[in-house]
């Protein structure tokens, strides 16, 4: 739906729920990978008003790709925060392969892959899913030192009290 520009429902959902569908969803894989996940700092109170399936396939397509780049023992660790400018961060780092500066500069291009078996589309649909929710995704890697990909968000909460302290 994303690749070809399509339309979603837009909903208010806490983002520990998100997680823990994450967390819910991931377990297989991890088991079969013997890798870990560590999600935390998650503020029940915190929302996003976004679509929470895309976003959720978004978060796990960063993290299956670190299990598949390296295979097994992969930790990966999620860091959710409030941002001074008044954004939601989702950092979501691992201790995988990491990449080196060709694949970083191609990483988001449609039908770029390094994967025999990929058809590149996965991270191209990451960005546009965040896109599609007035966010931006950055990515920081290097070879051996594993990736960190953050992604921010609006958070409803901060244009809460933005406007609040404005009146």
């Amino acid at each position: 739906m994303f690749a070809h520009g399509g339309q979603f429902h837009m909903a208010d959902f806490a983002v520990a729920e998100l997680m823990h569908e994450l967390d819910d969803q991931l377990q297989p894989q991890l088991k079969l990978h013997q890798s870990s996940l560590a999600i935390d700092n998650v503020d029940p109170a915190i929302s996003i008003n976004g679509n929470k399936d895309a976003l959720l396939g978004a978060l796990i397509n960063l993290c299956m790709n670190a299990m598949d780049a390296c295979q097994d023992a992969v930790a990966i660790h999620i860091d959710v925060a409030l941002t001074a400018k008044g954004q939601i961060a989702i950092v979501i780092q691992d201790n995988a392969c990491g990449m080196d500066a060709h694949t970083l500069k191609h990483l988001f291009d449609p039908f770029f892959t390094t994967k025999t078996d990929g058809t590149g589309l996965g991270l191209a649909v990451v960005k546009s899913v965040v896109e599609s929710h007035q966010g931006q995704i950055q990515v920081e890697s290097s070879p051996q030192q594993g990736s960190c990909f953050t992604i921010h968000l609006p958070s409803p909460q901060a244009n809460k009290t933005q406007l609040s302290k404005e009146d």
